[in-house]
């Protein structure tokens, strides 16, 4: 038998509204969609009939429409661990909502207009924005208000960028960089008051994203991060060196990266294939996927270590469900 490390089933299909982005939050998948509205899907468990020999099954159902949540379309969504609070990117700019009431905590200035992408460290409560050709950090206070940092300067347009230990990478259409925020400096402003200063610094160039292909990348458990040259994945330490000696190769350039406990899955244009993180070169532990069409991932596995992809056309929601450790090492 083949080897799986997922199980894909439907969450919705057929769905004829563009998604643009989804993320987990507890057991909730909320799906941002291009006209601005959010969505909220629950799992409903009910007894299977006789036929199907008392198992229970689960369906996913819509729970909740929240129209106008963004003015287009909502590009990017994170719940935060621990908090009942989400992040989301639209043309409004990168802000924080309550959760479940979805009211409006803050904005991060200057993300109006331009930005691209945001990453969020929650161990520091710190989030980076990229706005057009540059990159501004943003800490989160104990009031859940942002409050700028530091900006950052780059000669092109930042396409994505993520956290790799306490430093930060970048993808821009024709390279990667690394950013090594320095440490903050204590300065006397006004006699007796004293505040900190965060020096910003030049980002650093890694090496070229790819011909013709925009850089994909994911953030790992371990600390590392994994980045996309055409279709070969490289594993970065936080100093934005190789991490390891051993690569990731597919047979087409992602469209996007998602990163489980123990597998990375890559979104092609004609399926998902799953290869293993710790068991890198062994082919035994890959998986294709025949699920066309997906180029939306929620950005961080569920409690449960599911994985959630989602169609950028009309080809719905799946959701990609760990199988069990051992049956996993009874197919290798």
């Amino acid at each position: 038998m083949a080897f799986e490390a997922y199980e894909p089933s439907v969450v919705v299909d057929d769905f004829a509204r563009k998604i643009d982005s989804i993320c987990v939050w507890n057991d909730t998948l909320i799906a941002g969609l291009s006209d601005g509205s959010l969505l909220f899907f629950q799992e409903q468990q009910q007894q299977g009939s006789a036929q199907s020999s008392g198992r229970v099954l689960s369906s996913w159902q819509v729970t909740r429409v929240q129209k106008n949540f963004g003015k287009r379309g909502v590009q990017q969504l994170l719940a935060l661990e621990d908090q009942q609070y989400l992040l989301s990117l639209s043309d409004d700019g990168v802000q924080l909502h309550s959760l479940p009431e979805l009211q409006l905590v803050s904005t991060a200035s200057r993300t109006a207009r331009g930005v691209t992408a945001f990453a969020w460290d929650d161990a520091r409560q710190l989030l980076v924005t990229a706005v057009r050709k540059k990159v501004i950090s943003h800490q989160l206070d104990s009031s859940h208000t942002f409050l700028e940092m530091t900006e950052y300067e780059l000669p092109e347009p930042v396409s994505c960028l993520t956290w790799v230990g306490s430093n930060i990478l970048l993808g821009t259409p024709k390279s990667y960089w690394l950013i090594v925020p320095a440490a903050s400096q204590a300065m006397e402003v006004l006699p007796g008051q004293v505040v900190l200063m965060y020096p910003a610094v030049q980002p650093q160039l890694l090496f070229a994203a790819g011909s013709g292909h925009a850089p994909v990348m994911a953030r790992l458990a371990s600390g590392e991060a994994l980045v996309t040259k055409d279709s070969v994945s490289y594993f970065l330490g936080p100093d934005g060196k190789p991490s390891r000696k051993t690569t990731l190769s597919w047979s087409q350039p992602p469209n996007v990266l998602v990163a489980g406990r123990l597998y990375v899955a890559a979104l092609l244009p004609g399926c998902v294939e799953v290869k293993s993180i710790s068991r890198v070169g062994a082919s035994a532990a890959e998986q294709t996927l025949l699920l066309p069409g997906m180029a939306v991932a929620a950005p961080a596995a569920s409690s449960c270590g599911c994985l959630y992809i989602a169609s950028s056309g009309d080809k719905g929601i799946r959701e990609l469900r760990p199988v069990p450790l051992e049956r996993q090492a009874r197919l290798l």
